[in-house]
C-alpha cells in the first residue's frame, strides 16, 4: 500500500474543506462563485489522483472502476425501440473550454462500448442526433445558447460505435429546463441501419 500517496489525498481533501469554508466569509455573490470555482476545480483534480491512484497503485481493475463511475453519476445508455437514449449527468461544456469535456469522454467511451458489446446494435447509416441540454429551474443566468456547446468528442465517440460513418449525421441542437442540469442525446435512424 503506498502511504504517500494516502497522505497525499487526507491532504488534498482537507485543503478542499478549508478552502470550502472561505464561501462563508466573502461579501459578494462573484466572490462565492469564485470559490466555487476553484473548489469544483481542485476536487475535480483530486478525483482524477484518486481514481489513478485506486486503479494504477492499488490495482483496483479499471473496468470494475468505470462500471461503478459511471452508474454512481448517471451515466446511461439504453435502446427504446430503433433509437439509442444516452443520459450524461453533466451539460456539455463551452465550445471553446479547453480540455473540458474530458471528465464526460473516458465515462462515455467505457458505457458505449459495454453497450455494443452486450447488445451488438447495427450501425445507423444517416442518423439524427438529437442533444438536449437541460439546464436548471432555478438558474436561467446559465442558459446558453446552443451553438456555444462543444458536441464534437462526443459525436466521435458516439460515431465510432454506432455510425457506419459520421459523414450523414444531422445534429440537432436544442435545451429546455429541468430538475437538474444533465444532457440527454437521442439517436434515430433516417434511413436504413447497415
Amino acid at each position: 500500500m503506498d502511504y504517500d500517496k494516502m497522505i497525499t489525498i487526507v491532504r488534498n481533501i482537507k485543503d478542499l474543506s478549508v478552502e470550502a469554508e472561505k464561501m462563508f466569509h466573502t461579501s459578494s455573490e462573484e466572490e462565492v462563485q469564485e470559490t466555487i470555482l476553484a473548489l469544483a476545480l481542485k476536487s475535480e483534480r483530486l478525483t482524477d489522483y484518486i481514481r489513478k491512484t485506486a486503479i494504477v497503485s492499488m490495482g483496483i481493475d479499471k473496468d470494475i472502476y468505470l462500471a461503478a463511475a459511471t452508474e454512481t453519476l448517471g451515466f446511461s445508455v439504453e435502446r427504446v425501440e430503433d433509437k439509442i437514449h444516452i443520459t450524461l449527468p453533466y451539460l456539455l461544456p463551452k465550445n471553446k473550454s479547453v480540455n473540458s469535456d474530458r471528465f464526460i469522454v473516458e465515462p462515455l467511451s467505457y458505457i458505449l462500448q459495454r453497450f455494443v458489446n452486450k447488445y451488438n446494435p447495427r450501425k445507423f447509416y444517416h442518423p439524427l442526433v438529437e442533444i438536449r441540454s437541460i439546464y436548471d429551474n432555478n438558474n436561467p443566468r446559465h442558459i446558453r445558447d446552443t451553438d456555444n456547446v462543444e458536441i464534437h468528442h462526443v459525436i466521435n465517440i458516439i460515431s465510432t460505435m454506432l455510425f457506419v460513418d459520421d459523414s450523414g449525421v444531422d445534429i440537432l441542437l436544442c435545451s429546455r429546463k429541468g430538475e437538474s442540469p444533465h444532457t440527454e442525446i437521442t439517436i434515430s435512424p433516417t434511413t436504413d441501419c447497415e
